[in-house]
């Protein structure tokens, strides 16, 4: 017994319609996976730059709530500076009416600090300068006496 199967041959033949369709078929499913491989990866960057971007946004509103902080310390140290300025910084004319003519020590000047020949100013000097160890010299902060006698007038008020 002998089966015999019959096959269209039709089937099998190509015709240029047949062939383009086929190659357009095989382009619309490489097109439709391109495009969902880009969606997919676009979805995936979309969530990391949301994520960025609240990170960014805490940042921000951490910094603000900062500068907020700083903003209302400033506010406090102006006030109480300008509380200082006005109820205890005396004027030029009270510094003046107390003003006295002081000879400064120079045995007892700290090596840092440098006095005038006439011994009326004394500024601030970075070398340690070679003097004397008498004793009366200050050797831990940068001070001065003034010498024993006043010169001058000032009123007792």
């Amino acid at each position: 017994m002998c089966n015999d199967v019959c096959v269209l041959g039709e089937i099998f033949y190509t015709t240029p319609w047949r062939m383009t369709f086929i190659v357009l078929c095989c382009l619309g499913a490489v097109t439709v996976i391109g495009l969902s491989l880009a969606i997919y990866c676009m979805c995936n960057k979309k969530d990391k730059l949301r994520k960025e971007k609240d990170d960014i946004w805490e940042q921000n509103h951490d910094l603000c709530d900062q500068n907020y902080d700083r903003t209302e310390e400033l506010k406090i140290l102006t006030s109480q500076l300008d509380f200082v300025n006005t109820n205890w910084s005396p004027d030029f004319e009270t510094i003046r009416r107390h003003a006295v003519d002081v000879t400064l020590d120079p045995d007892s000047a700290h090596r840092n600090l440098i006095l005038s020949d006439d011994g009326k100013q004394v500024r601030h000097g970075e070398l340690d300068q070679v003097l004397s160890d008498n004793g009366n010299r200050f050797s831990n902060w940068s001070s001065v006496l003034g010498n024993v006698g006043f010169s001058g007038s000032s009123t007792m008020r």
